[in-house]
């Protein structure tokens, strides 16, 4: 497939049990959300296109991305993470927004 990924959705902050919300974790630098969203991408959603590569380093539930893989945008968190779901594998995780830029 083009995106990897798999199905852990903890986030560190559920593994290391600091019991962290999304809302305090936003005020570290890079920490990913806390957890995947209920939501699934749909057809009516933004696609964004990966401008740089972004190899996951922090957990299994982040996305794997390289230039010019197009991601369905399902949600756009305040700490700068995004969670979204491949176009053409349906790998879903959450990567770093700004590694993106929306699809013309």
């Amino acid at each position: 497939s083009d995106c990897a990924s798999t199905a852990d959705t903890t986030s560190p902050s559920d593994r290391d049990g600091t019991g962290t919300t999304p809302e305090r974790e936003s005020s570290r630098e890079g920490a990913t959300p806390e957890a995947a969203p209920a939501s699934t991408a749909t057809p009516d959603q933004k696609v964004v296109v990966a401008t740089h590569v972004f190899q996951p380093s922090e957990g299994d539930h982040q996305l794997q991305l390289w230039v010019g893989r197009r991601v369905n945008l399902v949600r756009d968190d305040a700490s700068g993470w995004s969670y979204g779901e491949c176009v053409d594998s349906k790998a879903a995780g959450w990567f770093p927004r700004a590694m993106t830029a929306e699809s013309s």
